[in-house]
């Protein structure tokens, strides 16, 4: 069962790989991950390039001991870092969208509408001290200065995931920050526990309401 598992999560990723270089107008697209999969980057390479596009594939080695004592929150803010500081794609750029790599975002057109308004977009509830990790737009130099390392403030045990340390530390942080302007589509699976991300056209359309009164605004 373990196997059939780890080949249906890398089918997963790589049909989701392909979705961003064929059907979006994203043009450099870095897939970074920490299981040492078999990965064929070379087709997306050649499949990026046909479409005047880049793709990048990065491979590390997770801290396994600090995902141990922190959690998997732990083992995503590390793997943000990483790619941060290693790519060289990004380097060659000042804005960033992050996606964790099983879903894939159907409201695209809508939300790069706002990718040079030069702020930070990210999805928070207040009340909750909680903000999304699994899609946000950040500016490179203000990641690098506030969220790099932030990781480390996880603790999971404490009910400290990577939501709650990102909120805390996007709270304080001296940079510019808004919701986005859209709420963003998200089309997959949860990868702990399986659901999907889909929701309801009613629940969309309440959240695109909610998002014009900067309900979900971290500040």
């Amino acid at each position: 069962m373990y196997v059939i598992d780890e080949k249906l999560r890398l089918n997963q990723y790589e049909q989701r790989i392909k979705q961003y270089i064929m059907n979006t107008d994203f043009d450099d697209i870095i897939f970074i991950e920490n299981s040492g999969y078999a990965f064929d980057f070379e087709k997306y390479q050649k499949m990026a390039k046909e479409k005047s596009k880049r793709f990048e594939f990065i491979s590390m080695t997770p801290d396994v001991d600090k995902v141990k004592e922190l959690g998997k929150s732990y083992g995503e803010a590390e793997l943000i870092d990483y790619a941060m500081k290693n790519s060289k794609l990004i380097k060659e750029h000042n804005v960033i969208y992050k996606i964790t790599g099983r879903i894939f975002i159907k409201n695209w057109r809508k939300i790069l509408r706002t990718k040079e308004n030069g702020k930070n977009e990210f999805i928070s509830i207040n009340k909750a001290q909680w903000c999304k990790t699994d899609f946000f737009k950040v500016y490179k130099d203000d990641y690098l200065k506030c969220l790099y390392g932030v990781g480390e403030r996880c603790n999971e045990k404490e009910g400290i995931d990577l939501e709650k340390a990102y909120y805390h530390q996007l709270k304080k942080a001296d940079i510019k920050i808004s919701s986005f302007e859209v709420y963003p589509k998200l089309e997959g699976i949860f990868g702990t526990t399986g659901q999907k991300y889909n929701k309801p056209i009613w629940k969309m359309i309440i959240f695109n309401l909610l998002i014009k009164f900067n309900y979900f605004k971290v500040k």
